[in-house]
């Protein structure tokens, strides 16, 4: 599995982002996810959607801030892991960072 965090914006090579997400789905074989933090109005939904693997809707998961980010990474472990979930992340020692 392959977790893609990010605001939906490419910013490296940017044509090449969704050519570059279909070679590692279908060569590599890799689930691809995305973790998008931040609020909705500032996420670019349709390319998440477009570089995540299929079903595209379950595979983009959203934080809308780093306080909710531990509640979406059980998800996504709860998703990828048989439901076998811990605390992730220490949120005030990540919220210090920002």
């Amino acid at each position: 599995m392959v977790l893609l965090i990010s605001e939906g914006e490419a910013n490296i090579a940017a044509a090449e982002t969704i050519p570059e997400a279909v070679r590692l789905k279908n060569t590599d074989r890799a689930v691809l996810k995305a973790l998008a933090i931040g609020p909705s109005l500032f996420v670019n939904f349709d390319l998440l959607l477009s570089v995540v693997s299929r079903p595209s809707q379950r595979n983009v998961l959203h934080s809308p801030s780093f306080r909710e980010l531990d509640d979406v990474a059980a998800q996504l472990v709860n998703a990828t892991c048989n439901g076998q979930t811990s605390r992730l992340l220490d949120i005030d020692s990540l919220e210090r960072l920002y």
